[in-house]
């Protein structure tokens, strides 16, 4: 017997999506963009944000403790910091203020 892929209801789940989307928007390319002028940074920012929240809702379905899920972010973020060129204290604030909004 399988488990249902998604639990949250479509209506639910596009309400959701729509506003981690207007709120990494207005951030990314809103604040970081307008000063910056990073297209590849702030692509990233936003597609990264996609793929947290896809990946989180999927999750969702699946019991888990939370302290597994804190250390699996963990270790995402650490990979990227580890594996991406330097960049400046700005921008990676403004990175992480973008998975932080896929969280909430």
């Amino acid at each position: 017997m399988s488990l249902p892929l998604l639990l949250i209801p479509p209506l639910e789940l596009l309400l959701r999506f729509s506003i981690d989307i207007i709120a990494v928007l207005l951030l990314v390319f809103g604040m970081y963009y307008r000063r910056r002028y990073d297209k590849e940074l702030a692509t990233t920012a936003v597609m990264f944000n996609v793929a947290t929240f896809s990946v989180l809702i999927i999750l969702s379905s699946v019991e888990f403790g939370v302290a597994a899920a804190g250390f699996g972010l963990f270790a995402i973020l650490a990979l990227f910091r580890l594996r991406s060129e330097q960049f400046d204290k700005v921008e990676i604030s403004y990175f992480f203020a973008s998975i932080a909004i896929a969280l909430v």
